[in-house]
């Protein structure tokens, strides 16, 4: 099982692989967490950054994002899913070093061309 979330602390379109790790306050992993019973499961996060100072944190998560961070969020849902495709043939190790390394926007055209479905 591999949980695809929104992550407000990392910014629009950063892309971040965890084989466990606890909810980070956002409700629906703890809803899995406390349905599943453990915190030990795989999980992709989006990031979507915070919102401004003062703007409402549940307003920033449900609106439409602006078109450049929109470009960047659908890049990282791209890079997310080369990653679960990864993880069918690869090392859950091997799909970390794949979708967590530090220039995810520079590298991931060259990244994602070298990941073929299997």
């Amino acid at each position: 099982m591999v949980i695809v979330s929104d992550n407000l602390d990392l910014p629009p379109g950063t892309c971040r692989f965890k084989v466990k790790g606890s909810s980070g306050g956002q409700k629906g992993l703890e809803s899995i967490i406390t349905n599943l019973g453990t915190e030990n499961f795989k999980r992709i996060y989006i990031g979507i950054g915070r919102p401004p100072a003062g703007a409402s944190v549940i307003e920033h998560v449900l609106s439409d994002p602006g078109s450049e961070a929109l470009a960047s969020i659908n890049k990282s849902i791209e890079m997310a899913a080369e990653g679960i495709l990864l993880l069918l043939k690869e090392s859950p190790e091997k799909v970390m070093a794949f979708i967590n390394k530090k220039d995810d926007k520079q590298q991931f055209a060259v990244q994602s061309e070298n990941i073929k479905s299997p």
